[in-house]
Formats: C-alpha cells, structure tokens, sequence
C-alpha cells in the first residue's frame, strides 16, 4: 500500500502560436494538507524533484502537442497525485488536465491523440509500467 502522497498542482498561461508559456504558477501540497508555493532549490528533495520532472514533462507535451493540432491555449489547470510505496515504487498517478482553449473546444480524436502522446514525454517514457495510472483531459469552453 503507497504510504507517501505527492500532490501538486499548476495554473498556466500561454501567448504565441506555439503555446509560449505566459505565466506559470505551481504548488504543493504540505503535510499538513495547506497548499504553498513550490519552489525549485537546492534544498528541495530529490523525490520531490522528480515529481516536479514528471509533471513539467507531462505539461511540456500538453502544450506542445496542442500547438502542433492548431489548438492554442489561453489556460490550463493542472493537478498530479502520485502515490510511492515505502521503497519509493509508484503505485499510484493521476495527471489531471483542465485545458481553455482561445477559440474552439477540439473534437474527441485530437484530445485522445494529445492524450496519447502525453505517455511519450521523456520522464514517463524512463518510467516502470504503473498499474494504477490515469491522465485525464478535459477541455472547457473559451
């Protein structure tokens, strides 16, 4: 049973016809359940900094493959739970995406193909299988 909880969570916005990151904001969540301010250091653990990899990639393929379909962003949401086992084994992630496009909501096969491509980004691609892993995406309207 995973005993150590990640919990993080983005807000993103976006310029350009290539999705250019704007603004970024990233936050996780304490042990003591109170969100703060995640900030990339020198002190900052070695888990917790592959948990900052993963969803940076995961976010990284979102944006860039929403560009390559012609959808543009204006903002998106995001949250990651990752569950590790005591010996630090994944045994649990969920990618959450909520996406506000500038101008249309894209059809069904576009989400399921950035979807798709989200299992490519270099991290999740050097990652064990995990048996209980989910990404969703969901997008609202502009």
């Amino acid at each position: 049973m995973p005993t150590n909880d990640f919990l993080f969570r983005f807000k993103c916005s976006y310029e350009g016809e290539d999705n250019l990151v704007k603004g970024l904001e990233v936050w996780k969540q304490s042990e003591e359940g109170d969100w703060r301010t995640f900030d990339l250091g020198i002190r900052t653990p070695g888990f917790e900094i592959f948990c900052y990899a993963l969803l940076t990639c995961q976010h990284t393929y979102l944006r860039l493959n929403c560009a390559e379909k012609g959808v543009l962003l204006e903002q998106v949401d995001g949250e990651m739970h990752l569950s590790a086992h005591e010996d630090w084994e994944i045994g649990h992630l969920l990618m959450s995406f909520s996406a506000r496009p500038r101008s249309i909501v894209p059809d069904p096969d576009t989400v399921d193909y950035i979807i798709e491509r989200l299992q490519h980004c270099p991290v999740s691609r050097n990652m064990r299988p995990i048996a209980d892993c989910s990404v969703l995406l969901a997008f609202v309207e502009p």
